[in-house]
């Protein structure tokens, strides 16, 4: 089975509605609370703050509205799976549904409070940028986190919330989560050093299940090799995923 490249590109604007949601706090399922994040103010620009835009030129230093370098270490990312030329698995937002992933599913949260809103309703993966040998987790506020595993047939799945079980013979690494190192560039997902496929679910039209073919048992037929391009997320958590 043929599968895409690990750097495989997201093409145009893809991802533009599901990166920059804003600049808060981030204590994550697989991370850990990062201060750095705290509520970043916007910066002014140079026409927005003259004064401080030239105390910071007599200073040899670059003015406030200078664009800051690129976060390329933050735990915090969403994900769609990419194959150019098929409009079926191309650009489509991965979703935790049923402690599995999928696309072409609504994703699946819940939250026991009065007063959601704060909580995101897409789905959010969290883990060490960079590393070769990661686990990957769920970005959510509920005690204990949620962990993304593979099984022994390959299924991409994940931990019930307060339960840090999963099913025998399922690993919970080695994932690579590498963000993008330039401004507004997408990342990559790796497992194994291996990309993924998309498998129809039978008897429902556009949904895919997502599977990782380096597990050892992986057999299903008919799936289709797909890359998982990334997009840094600063947003509030989901509050849990069902």
């Amino acid at each position: 089975m043929a599968t895409l490249a690990q750097s495989a590109p997201l093409d145009g604007a893809g991802l533009d509605n599901y990166g920059s949601y804003g600049a808060y706090g981030a204590y994550s399922s697989y991370g850990q609370y990062d201060a750095s994040l705290n509520n970043v103010p916007k910066a002014l620009s140079a026409q927005e703050n003259p004064q401080a835009s030239a105390a910071a030129a007599d200073q040899g230093t670059a003015p406030s509205g200078t664009p800051a370098p690129v976060q390329n270490d933050a735990p915090n990312f969403v994900a769609v799976t990419t194959k150019s030329g098929d409009a079926n698995v191309h650009l489509r937002a991965i979703s935790a549904n049923g402690q599995r992933f999928f696309i072409g599913k609504d994703t699946s949260t819940y939250c026991p409070l009065s007063d959601c809103s704060r909580y995101a309703d897409f789905t959010i993966f969290s883990a060490r940028p960079n590393d070769a040998n990661s686990g990957l987790g769920l970005y959510t506020n509920v005690a204990g986190g949620q962990a993304v595993f593979v099984t022994n047939e390959g299924e991409l799945g994940y931990t019930r919330a307060h339960s840090g079980s999963s099913p025998s013979g399922s690993v919970n690494n080695p994932f690579q989560y590498t963000p993008g190192t330039d401004q507004g560039a997408t990342g990559t997902l790796t497992f194994n050093s291996n990309t993924f496929v998309a498998c129809p679910v039978p008897d429902q039209a556009g949904v895919y299940q997502i599977y990782a073919a380096a597990a050892p048992n992986f057999s299903k037929p008919d799936c289709i090799g797909v890359g998982v391009a990334t997009s840094t997320y600063t947003g509030t958590p989901a509050y849990q995923y069902n």
